[in-house]
């Protein structure tokens, strides 16, 4: 049985026959890894500061701003003599803007 033939005329070796290339592995450090794991907690940590920073001016859920609107009335300087009676929802969905209009407060 011959060799295998390759088009261009070169003769290629039954496997087996000839030793695998040797591997040059380099010898790692601790210091890249703690380097890349220190950037990207950094990373991560900038960027859940600015999430909450941005939260804090527009909301995803439009709850939390009504509760947010509904702590600053709560915040001010002088009391706030509005009694809502009802259920746990009674509240849910009350535009502050629209009660100080209506009472002048």
């Amino acid at each position: 049985m011959s060799d295998p033939e390759i088009p261009d005329g070169t003769l290629l070796s039954p496997i087996g026959t000839e030793a695998l290339p040797q591997e040059r592995v380099k010898v790692s450090d601790w210091r890249p890894v703690a380097r890349g794991v220190s950037r990207a907690a950094l990373f991560f940590a900038l960027a859940n500061i600015a999430l909450a920073f941005a939260h804090g001016l527009v909301p995803i859920n439009g709850g939390f701003w009504m509760s947010r609107a509904k702590w600053e009335l709560l915040d001010r300087a002088r009391g706030v003599e509005i009694v809502y009676v009802g259920d746990s929802s009674c509240a849910v969905g009350l535009d502050p803007g629209a009660v100080e209009q209506a009472t002048g407060l």
